[in-house]
């Protein structure tokens, strides 16, 4: 605990020491000095480099902050600099007034084609560019866009646009006008496809391209292509369909060309370079339940040319072994979907189950489960920003010598508003989801000779039968270049009683919930106190099968300076409260506060936390715990 809290204290201190130079920024009235301060992008090496170099830099910034006015609409502005010795950069600000918008159109550069298209031009019915608004750039940049998508859905897919920006310094007002070469309507001949083995190139040598062709078939491959001959080529489709094949993974590049005939339709050639299609991966780890083990799997992601994955996967812990076998489709249809704007992907899941854990209710009694699990899903994206995966889940449960048949459905949305879908640090992302699940129940599952009647087995019923709720809203906020924050908001609710074993997963407490306490070791309880028949008292404890959970995570992450620019210290706190339908269960609530390291490795980011305390009856540390270290290979949020 004492690393961590000296850790932190290094940390805030070379976050705080005083620089050898100075920023100064006066006039400045729309935006705030920090503001403008990052604006100016300095790089974190500018405490190391010399005074003549860094002036240089900061010269050039000057630049970002004249941009950054202009982008907004303050034409008028005006910023000079001033350099005091070697240390103080002095910025002084006219920001001016901020010009509006006045007029927008549209102009249409006609060249010379092999017929008149303009019977074919879209229209463009209104801009984004609205008159009296102030001046944006992101507002021109969307009328780019949907002049580029109405021409390009209409086969001109070698338009040029541009725009022109008249500004009136009297007026403060500003015109625009879009100037469009829309060049020929491109119609669909034939389609082909050549695909290239990793690592290789296409060559001259036939006998050396017999060794390079790809592992895909492509005559399957080209009747991925849906536009028939003769008719226009929606460059919607033109480039949705290069990025479903991205999605696949299989390419690592992807070139799509058109090429014009003499009767006026063009050839598609599509040119591929596959990946290597296989893959394993094979670890030694620890959890907090299963204790260490060992983890293997397998994955081919082009069986028979036809874009199939399979994999394979065992993992052996102490508590825990597991057998999987996998398959998947990433072009479930093909291309056909076309208002789906990213691949449908399907996957079926079939995994072999057995572990030991211990009962939230009961921490001195062991379950053990044996489990046979048929898992299925379709997840695709509905936009830029959202996507859903949906679930099914049919399962075998042995537990502790009971049979159960399960069944349970999900439908879960990903809102992602962030600026890195891995390591956000600035924007919002919701991940709200619905599910409903029960235990199967017929009398020939439990009976072998009941087996021989074949209309007993569709006289399946439903028992204990949910539905539950369970969303995240995270926020990410930087404050400064160094130091950012995180903060999610979760919410989960099981509507009806379920089983315990379902109920269990809304239980709190682990490394992702609740850090320094148990996994799922948080819930409302109960303690009946029972007199048996020869006159003792029985304590029998409950959990609640109904539950409830509000929970909140804060994180503040600061990023140390260089040359420990990879490593970041994290202040973090869980806080938790879970109750139940039945009201005569008791309200749990928690609470954590603890130091964190992080390092960022690659693609990866290694995670170290200690909770340092969760008992909150004085101001002094918890004495240490080994239960309270928390190790993983991911942010909490």
């Amino acid at each position: 605990m004492r690393f961590f809290v000296l850790l932190f204290c290094v940390a805030t201190l070379a976050g705080a020491a005083t620089h050898p130079w100075k920023i100064q920024i006066t006039g400045a009235s729309v935006y705030s000095e920090g503001i403008l301060t990052e604006q100016l992008d300095l790089p974190p090496e500018m405490d190391l480099i010399s005074s003549e170099r860094r002036t240089f830099i900061i010269k050039l910034a000057k630049v970002n902050l004249d941009d950054f006015y202009q982008s907004n609409g303050y034409f008028s502005e005006n910023i000079n600099l001033t350099i005091s010795g070697d240390s103080l950069y002095s910025f002084d600000i006219f920001e001016g007034d901020r010009y509006q918008f006045r007029n927008a159109e549209l102009i249409i550069s006609k060249e010379e084609s092999l017929g008149d298209d303009t019977l074919n031009y879209p229209t463009i019915k209104e801009f984004s560019v609205t008159k009296g608004d102030y001046y944006n750039s992101e507002i021109i940049n969307e009328d780019v866009r949907i002049i580029r998508d109405a021409y390009q859905k209409n086969g001109y897919l070698h338009l040029n646009i541009d725009h022109t920006e008249f500004i009136d310094t009297i007026a403060k007002k500003i015109d625009i006008r879009y100037i469009l070469e829309p060049n020929n309507q491109v119609r669909m001949g034939n389609f082909s496809s050549k695909i290239f083995r990793s690592g290789y190139l296409p060559s001259q040598s036939s006998r050396d391209s017999a060794k390079e062709v790809g592992l895909s078939d492509t005559a399957w491959f080209n009747k991925l292509w849906k536009t028939p001959q003769g008719s226009i080529i929606d460059g919607n489709y033109y480039n949705s369909f290069r990025t479903k094949l991205f999605s696949t993974q299989l390419f690592s590049q992807i070139k799509l060309e058109d090429s014009l005939r003499e009767d006026g339709f063009s050839d598609i050639q599509l040119t591929a370079y596959e990946r290597v299609p296989g893959e394993a991966k094979y670890g030694f780890f620890f959890e907090e339940l299963y204790g260490f083990g060992v983890s293997f799997s397998s994955l081919h992601r082009n069986l028979f040319g036809n874009f199939l994955e399979a994999g394979f996967g065992a993992l052996i812990a102490e508590n825990r072994q597991e057998l999987s076998l996998s398959i998947a489709n990433p072009l479930l249809f093909g291309t056909d979907v076309s208002w789906i704007p990213t691949a449908i992907r399907a996957s079926d899941r079939i995994f072999f189950n057995h572990e030991i854990l211990p009962v939230p209710a009961k921490p001195d009694s062991l379950d053990e489960r044996w489990e046979i699990v048929n898992r299925g899903d379709i997840s695709f994206g509905i936009s830029d920003h959202i996507r859903t995966r949906n679930t099914i889940d049919f399962r075998f449960l042995n537990l502790n010598g009971e049979n159960y048949f399960k069944i349970k459905g999900e439908i879960g949305l990903i809102f992602d508003f962030t600026n890195d879908p891995y390591d956000p640090v600035f924007g919002l992302r919701l991940s709200p989801t619905l599910g409903v699940g029960g235990e199967l129940t017929n009398e020939s599952f439990n009976e072998i000779e009941g087996m021989g009647d074949a209309a007993n087995l569709f006289d399946i019923g439903l028992k204990h039968a949910f539905s539950y709720t369970n969303s995240t809203a995270v926020f990410y906020v930087p404050f400064s270049r160094f130091l950012y924050s995180a903060l999610a908001f979760s919410y989960g609710k099981i509507f009806n009683k379920a089983t315990p074993d379902d109920a269990q997963v809304f239980y709190q407490g682990g490394s992702r919930t609740l850090r320094g306490y148990k996994f799922r070791s948080v819930f409302p309880n109960k303690t009946l106190i029972t007199v048996s028949d020869t006159g003792t008292l029985d304590t029998l404890h409950l959990s609640g099968l109904s539950p409830q959970y509000f929970r909140i995570n804060e994180e503040l992450r600061f990023n140390l300076p260089a040359p420990l620019r990879n490593f970041q210290v994290v202040q973090f706190t869980d806080w938790s409260r879970i109750n139940d339908n039945d009201k005569s269960f008791e309200i749990a609530t928690e609470m954590s506060v603890g130091f964190g390291l992080r390092y960022k490795w690659q693609f990866l980011t290694l995670r170290l936390d200690y909770a340092v305390k969760t008992e909150f009856k004085d101001f002094k540390p918890d004495k240490f715990q080994w239960s309270h270290i928390v190790f993983d290979l991911s942010q909490a949020i």
